[in-house]
This record gives C-alpha cells, structure tokens and sequence, in this order.
C-alpha cells in the first residue's frame, strides 16, 4: 500500500509496510551473498584466494598454470622492501601472489581501470589480508594525463581485452560499454603524488603497452629498476616494430620459442658488471620480442 492512504496508517503499520514490500529485495540480496566461490590459486608456497563470480575468474586461479614465467620472475626478482608496479592486474592473483612472496615487506601498486574487474580486485586485496602491501588503483596509464575512453569487451569481472583511446580497431569485437576513465602517464603520476619509483614493472595490458612505455622515461632510467616484464598482444607487436622507445634499442624477433620461457629468457637484469640489459617481451602466440638498452 502507498500514497496518501498508507500515509494515514499508524508509523508501526506504515514500518511494516515498507518491511513487506521490501522483503523480496532483500531475498535476493541474501542469494547474491551466496552466488560466489572462493578458490583457491595454484600457488603453492603461500596461500592466495580469489573471489569466483563469474566464469572468467575462474582461470585467474590458475595463475601458475597460465603464467609460469611471471611467478618465476616475481619469484627470482622481488626483493623485500622492493615497489613492483602490476599494469593490468585484472583480479589481482599475481599482485597478491607477489605480495604473500615478500611476507608483506614492500609495496604492490595493482593498477585496473575497468569498475567490474576493479571490485574483484579490491575485494581479494580484503579478503588475503594484503592492503598494507597492494595498492589498487583504477587508473589507466597511459603517455600523459586526461579521460580516456575506455572500451569494454564485457563486463563480466576477471575479463580482458578491453581497449584504451583509439585502439578500436582490434580483434575485441564490439564494445559493450564505453567508459571515460582517468589516465596518467607513469612518470607524472609518480611525481604528482608521491608515488615511489619501481623496482619492478609487470606490464600486461591489450594494446597499449607503447603509449605506457613513451609515458615512463623517467621510470626506465632510474638506476632503481631492475627488471621490466611485458607482454605483448599481436597487434602491440607489429606496432613496436621500427619504433624508438626510450632508451631502447630494437633486435630482430624470435620467432618459434616456448610459450613458457625459461628464467634466463624472460627477464631483465641490470647488473653492475654490464650497462646492457635485455628487456624480454612476450608476445601471445608463442613468440616473443627482444628489446635492448644500454646507459
């Protein structure tokens, strides 16, 4: 009952009312408490859970299984008190397993601009106990600052290929729900909030990996760094060719090699006894690209 009647009923008659019609909604809102899982990743030295409520964050679970090279990086190249920067960090399985791998010494900033994926991701931070170390944020880092629209290839949580700017053009299919969102360059994001520089930076992204690269000069030359791991979609691929990045020098692909690379072959080492590094992309389709730099 509503409108002026209900109005004339006694308050207690009134809050019964309104608990009634309201009952329903929270029926439903009791199911959904209960319409996720929780499972645990493949990562055996440490215990690392993510929230399931969708089907695509399932195989975010299999981190190890999907990804071996990144854990062994993480693994070979994360020192405690160290800053990793995770671009593209979806539901965060990797940041929370880098995290769990320090023993809460250091700082994970776990960057993700898309809403859906952005919940899940802050929703596992909570649950495995690691917001002292991982740091989400729901920017998009781009070669400067400003809105960006963002394009969704759904908006399920844990999904991917989404595209950044102009980069409509991919194989993502139609764009579900297009979104501005907040883009900074590394550098001036570092910078405008008193973000430390990285140690580390795991760049897996879907078509911008160049434009974040051009917006980290600053960030690549600070003797701080000591590996980058970036994975590159077909298309970034064929865009870096010929391309000059900062402080970089290209050296022809290689083609045919493993998915799964060995340690020696997927990372970047700064040692003190060289001024080259070797900075390893891997490239979907079992092929990766080898970019060098010296200083």
């Amino acid at each position: 009952m509503t409108g002026p009647l209900s109005k004339k009923l006694p308050r207690a008659a009134r809050k019964l009312l309104q608990t009634i019609r309201r009952a329903p909604y929270r029926a439903l809102l009791k199911l959904h408490d209960l319409s996720y899982a929780v499972k645990r990743v493949d990562y055996p030295r440490h215990p690392v859970y993510i929230r399931l409520t969708t089907p695509r964050e399932i195989g975010r679970a299999d981190a190890v299984h999907k990804e071996p090279w990144t854990v062994e990086w993480i693994e070979n190249h994360l020192r405690p008190g160290d800053v990793l920067f995770d671009i593209g960090a979806n539901v965060g399985a990797y940041s929370l397993i880098a995290a769990k791998f320090i023993g809460g010494q250091g700082k994970v900033f776990a960057f993700e601009p898309g809403f859906p994926t952005f919940a899940s991701l802050c929703w596992n931070i909570s649950y495995n106990g690691c917001q002292d170390v991982v740091v989400p944020l729901q920017i998009g880092l781009h070669s400067g600052k400003g809105l960006t629209m963002f394009h969704y290839s759904s908006l399920a949580a844990g999904s991917a290929l989404h595209t950044l700017g102009d980069h409509t053009a991919s194989t993502v299919g139609a764009t579900v729900y297009r979104q501005p969102v907040l883009t900074y360059s590394l550098d001036a994001l570092c910078e405008d909030f008193g973000i430390p520089c990285p140690n580390l930076i795991k760049l897996d992204v879907d078509g911008t990996e160049l434009e974040i690269v051009q917006g980290a000069a600053k960030a690549l030359e600070n003797p701080g760094l000591r590996s980058v791991l970036i994975e590159l979609s077909e298309d970034a691929a064929r865009s870096s060719a010929g391309l000059s990045w900062p402080g970089y020098d290209s050296v022809p692909r290689e083609k045919g090699k493993p998915r799964s690379p060995s340690h020696s072959a997927c990372s970047t080492d700064r040692r003190a006894a060289t001024d080259a590094n070797t900075l390893v992309l891997l490239v979907a389709g079992n092929r990766k690209e080898r970019l060098r730099f010296s200083h």
